[in-house]
C-alpha cells in the first residue's frame, strides 16, 4: 500500500474526527490525545523507533507525521 500526502491527510481528517466524536473532544484536543496517545507508544518501543517519534511530537505533534510514521512501522506505506 502506498499512501499519498493527500490520502495520510484525509486518514488524519478521519481519525482527528473519530476520536472527537467518541471520546467527547474538540478536534483540538483529539489531535493533543492522539499525539499523547504517540508518545505513550514511544515508551514502549526500542530506542531507534522512538527517536522516529520524536520526529513529529516535538513542537505541538503532528498528526500527519504520527500516522506515516505508524503505517511506515507495520509495514503499510
Amino acid at each position: 500500500m502506498n499512501l499519498s500526502a493527500a490520502d495520510i491527510s484525509n486518514l488524519t481528517s478521519q481519525l482527528v474526527k473519530a476520536v472527537a466524536q467518541r471520546a467527547g473532544l474538540t478536534e483540538d484536543q483529539s489531535r493533543r490525545a492522539i499525539v499523547a496517545a504517540f508518545e505513550v507508544l514511544k515508551e514502549q518501543l526500542p530506542a531507534s523507533a522512538a527517536s522516529d517519534v520524536d520526529t513529529f511530537v516535538k513542537g505541538g505533534g503532528d498528526v500527519d507525521g504520527a500516522i506515516q510514521w505508524f503505517l511506515n512501522l507495520v509495514g503499510k506505506k
